[in-house]
């Protein structure tokens, strides 16, 4: 199946404690006896494009595989800001960043909603709780259409997507 749209999604997330250490639980053992938990959490419909679906795939999937962590407090959060200084071949993006932390950040963007090219911030890594954050990116072509979204990535786990806007380019 190929989605190339958005797409509305409703999860149910289903997990297994199987091992659980910390200064409560020294031996480990997770319920009762050494016992799995199971826990089931029905989680709020979203909206979400293929590229970010497939990014939070391959973040949980990191998160699982390699036993990373990432406090949801700790998650950065950045909103994608419209482009201003537009000229025939460049564009100003813009974006503001709330990231607890060192968090890196950047744009997408592309004459399609593919965004297939990407460009950190000017200020990347970011060590500030909240900032604006910007890059300029060069070499457009005149009078097209270009997409944008900006990104936050913290500790290389989990990354954070702005909402998509767009801009055209000054004609010749």
């Amino acid at each position: 199946m190929s989605i190339n749209r958005d797409v509305k999604v409703k999860a149910r997330l289903s997990l297994i404690v199987t091992e659980m250490r910390d200064d409560n639980n020294p031996s480990g053992r997770g319920g009762r006896q050494g016992q799995g938990i199971h826990e089931t959490y029905d989680l709020e419909e979203f909206i979400i494009d293929r590229a970010e679906l497939n990014r939070r795939i391959i973040d949980a999937g990191d998160v699982i595989i390699n036993g990373k962590e990432l406090d949801n407090d700790a998650a950065p959060s950045i909103k994608t800001h419209d482009a201003t200084a537009i000229t025939k071949v460049q564009a100003l993006l813009n974006a503001q960043l709330v990231a607890p932390g060192e968090t890196s950040c950047g744009f997408v963007y592309g004459t399609t909603k593919e965004l297939d090219n990407t460009q950190d911030c000017t200020q990347s890594p970011v060590q500030a709780s909240t900032v604006d954050v910007s890059t300029t990116i060069a070499g457009l072509t005149p009078n097209t259409r270009y997409y944008f979204r900006a990104w936050a990535n913290k500790a290389g786990i989990t990354t954070r997507y702005g909402r998509m806007l767009s801009f055209k380019t000054l004609p010749v």
